[in-house]
């Protein structure tokens, strides 16, 4: 059985790049990752929400030993086990929701989210495998879940016609009450605020600097920059869009 968490960071309307982040682990590891990250929050100073957008030198480390549990979590001595993650970016300044979505940035924001969930459960998912999807609760106008199941079904079995995953549930949860959503806003947060450039500029935050390059480090790579990485542990895909046409004046 295969769980995935998503969240979403850049989606203000005022940053460049939207990040997608997808959090998938397989049940056997579950119990162990939810256990090692309640046991962070108990042993820290702060009992606030773990989220990218409050990180401070107070909260700092308890968020660096989240990163930790991210990294180190497994089953049975098996890496493979391990919870990965998995991250769609978009450049939304060539993103064109009035000519390709009718001007429903919502129905724009899930497309994208769309692409991400079918290619990864496509490549990682195991035949006949159960999936359960679970997305933070958004305050924008909520989107048809049930429609979103049956659309990535779909896609799933016109990519694997033979013994395809299925998706079983697709629901919205306050992060609140979900360990595992926090852990994806953290690092969905941490690699957007990289490919932002937000780590490069005057006045930056020297926690959120410190903790995103800390990640990096963690997952094997200089920094949380790089357009595409094509691996397991924390994949990072940057779509690719054709530019914006012009609208035709009417002679």
């Amino acid at each position: 059985m295969l769980h995935i968490f998503c969240d979403e960071s850049g989606a203000d309307g005022k940053t460049r790049y939207l990040v997608h982040g997808a959090l998938f682990v397989r049940h056997p590891a579950l119990p162990s990752l939810v256990s090692r990250l309640r046991a962070v929050v108990a042993g820290a100073d702060v009992r606030d929400e773990v989220k990218w957008s409050s990180t401070s030198r107070l909260t700092l480390p308890r968020n660096l030993l989240m990163i930790d549990a991210f990294c180190e979590i497994h089953t049975d001595g098996e890496a493979a086990s391990s919870p990965r993650f998995q991250a769609l970016v978009v450049d939304q300044h060539q993103v064109d929701t009035r000519g390709y979505h009718h001007g429903d940035k919502d129905m724009c924001f899930y497309k994208f989210l769309y692409q991400l969930l079918l290619q990864r459960i496509t490549e990682m998912g195991k035949d006949d495998e159960p999936v359960h999807i679970t997305l933070d609760y958004r305050t924008t106008k909520a989107y048809d879940l049930g429609e979103l199941r049956t659309v990535l079904n779909n896609g799933i079995r016109q990519k694997r016609s033979s013994r395809p995953p299925k998706v079983l549930t697709v629901v919205y949860k306050d992060s609140r009450e979900s360990e595992c959503l926090q852990l994806a806003d953290y690092l969905t947060g941490a690699l957007c605020f990289q490919r932002n450039g937000r780590h490069v500029k005057a006045g930056a935050s020297d926690s959120k600097c410190t903790a995103a390059a800390y990640l990096a480090k963690k997952v094997g790579l200089r920094n949380l920059t790089c357009q595409n990485r094509r691996h397991d542990k924390f994949g990072i895909w940057t779509h690719r869009l054709g530019p914006i046409k012009k609208a035709h004046r009417a002679a």
